[in-house]
């Protein structure tokens, strides 16, 4: 069995469909242009910890693959699955599930966190060493990565998703079951306007 699977959790850059609280800052194409920099960046950090321990995916909400997604793969096999379940929690519970069949570990990792790197990706594939559950939680009060070495289907159901009390709510239940999790330092993620100017004003590359 192999030491870990890293999932990168992605939603298909449609018009539309992504990063439309950034809207009327940003025009539907140009949120759809900075969705895929934030994912091509995600991908760029995951990648590089490919290796006969671990394997990297990148986890779909939708089964027709985009352009932008099938250029991250050049030159490489199209490392993809799809997501499965009607929310968000339970389309990672069932990440996590399926792939603890086949890897002593799960990472999940979101699509929106241009201070992700493959350190903090890999301290985090380390705290499984000594704890069944690992996050590093985002400053708004999510989390932009979650891993485990065990399904505990109660940090993912009826969570508030979308909200600044997921992190809160997540670790009260664990506390309560006496689940043994680490929690590494905060990074920043992208939902607002403001993050958008945030980021452009450390790295001009993101900028739509």
């Amino acid at each position: 069995m192999k030491k870990a699977l890293v999932l990168q959790f992605a939603k298909q850059p449609k018009l539309g469909h992504v990063k439309t609280r950034m809207q009327p800052v940003l025009s539907p194409e140009q949120s759809v242009k900075l969705h895929v920099k934030l994912i091509r960046h995600t991908w760029q950090q995951i990648q590089s910890l490919q290796s006969d321990q671990v394997d990297v995916r990148v986890a779909l909400d939708s089964e027709d693959i985009h352009p932008a997604v099938d250029d991250l793969f050049t030159n490489t096999d199209r490392q993809t699955q799809l997501q499965q379940g009607s929310d968000l929690g339970e389309r990672m519970r069932r990440a996590v599930e399926k792939g603890l069949k086949d890897y002593q570990s799960v990472l999940i990792v979101g699509s929106d966190c241009p201070a992700i790197t493959t350190q903090s990706i890999n301290e985090a594939m380390l705290a499984l060493e000594y704890a069944d559950h690992v996050f590093i939680p985002a400053e708004d009060g999510g989390y932009v990565l979650i891993g485990a070495g065990k399904v505990f289907p109660a940090i993912f159901s009826d969570m508030p998703w979308g909200t600044g009390e997921v992190m809160s709510v997540t670790r009260k239940r664990l506390d309560l079951a006496n689940e043994k999790a680490i929690f590494l330092d905060s990074l920043w993620d992208i939902d607002r306007p403001e993050d958008y100017h945030r980021l452009i004003e450390k790295d001009e590359a993101f900028t739509v």
